[in-house]
């Protein structure tokens, strides 16, 4: 734990009812940063409610902490918690080309859902909770999952290799810590980039299911807010919140695993535990001296608004990955700043979570 970042806590459960749980009880005392591990869960959600368990030897741990920029910019910790996790995940098996990052909370393996990521407020005053689910040892039985849902995997199962969640959780404390320092020093610019060096699907056509309706076009990229950008026959649409398909309704179903072949930018060779990345590599920390990644494209051009659609159109759920307790379903609202007298919503990737 020499990387232990040196003003973070760390606690460690055998069993908890959830990690998140804990984490919104203490947040009105307990201003963080503090990572909360729970060996087994006893009343875990995910998001919309929907309940799961934490297999022996998987991961289940939650950062509280009170971020920089209050709750106008903590959605963007979304990008830096699936950096963290990716980066984490890449040192302990050193096959960082495995691992690619769904928007705008998931980790992939090998194309199969390996993790999930929840993000809640609680407060006042603010407090931000990060949840992270990993499949490290085992993954949920496909057949229990709804039709729509991404093929689950764990990282033993793909890769052969045994971690323990203390493991990862020393990885991860020191990984997050890298990317928050950025965030708060440069902006949400390099996390942008580097998360967009991973992006799952990028210049594939993806699948955008909201409450009311249902969009398809190319993933062209991620804005400065976060919001995911497709280029469709109505023109360049911002989505803030939505549960992401790759591929269009109308084509067949891909196998188990198969992600649909996308033209992004070819993602980081192999290095082998130990050895630095190449300069430029987004996905770890530089060396001294070492230049950053990629820049952001200074200008885009304008994204409209979804198109409101003339009927209203329901769509059934969509099954989410492992993550934490999220305490119950509350619709997507557009970025923006909090009103003063309170957190409440922000984007899908955080929900607000009342005290208990």
């Amino acid at each position: 734990m020499s990387d232990w970042p040196p003003d973070h806590r760390r606690e460690i459960h055998d069993r908890l009812d959830s990690t998140n749980a804990e984490a919104v009880r203490r947040a009105a005392s307990d201003p963080g940063p503090v990572w909360i591990l729970a060996r087994a869960q006893t009343a875990a959600r995910g998001r919309r409610g929907r309940a799961w368990a934490t297999g022996e030897g998987d991961f289940a741990a939650t950062l509280l902490m009170t971020p920089e920029g209050g709750p106008a910019t903590a959605a963007l910790r979304s990008f830096v918690a699936a950096l963290a996790l990716r980066q984490a995940l890449a040192e302990l098996t050193g096959r960082p080309a495995l691992f690619s990052l769904k928007w705008p909370n998931d980790v992939l393996l090998s194309g199969a859902k390996l993790a999930g990521i929840l993000l809640e407020t609680a407060g006042p005053p603010f407090r931000l909770v990060i949840g992270f689910g990993v499949n490290l040892a085992g993954a949920p039985d496909p057949r229990q999952l709804e039709e729509t849902a991404m093929p689950p995997t764990s990282l033993a199962a793909a890769t052969g290799r045994t971690v323990a969640p203390e493991a990862l959780l020393d990885r991860l404390a020191p990984a997050f810590a890298h990317w928050e320092g950025r965030l708060a020093t440069e902006g949400f610019a390099p996390v942008r980039a580097a998360w967009l060096g991973h992006a799952a699907g990028l210049g594939g056509t993806v699948t955008a299911r909201m409450p009311r309706q249902t969009l398809s076009g190319r993933f062209e990229t991620v804005d400065a807010s976060g919001a995911l950008v497709l280029a469709t026959a109505a023109g360049r649409i911002a989505i803030p919140a939505a549960e992401i398909h790759f591929g269009d309704p109308a084509d067949p179903p891909a196998p188990p695993g198969d992600v649909p072949p996308t033209d992004p930018p070819a993602p980081a060779p192999d290095f082998p535990p130990g050895e630095p990345p190449a300069p430029g590599d987004p996905d770890l920390p530089p060396g001294p001296g070492a230049p950053e990644g990629p820049d952001v494209p200074p200008e885009e051009p304008p994204v409209q608004d979804p198109p409101a659609p003339d009927t209203p159109i329901e769509h059934p759920p969509v099954e989410d990955p492992p993550g934490p307790d999220v305490p119950g379903e509350i619709p997507p609202q557009p970025p923006t700043e909090l009103p003063p007298g309170g957190p409440t919503e922000i984007p899908q990737q955080v929900a607000h979570a009342a005290r208990r």
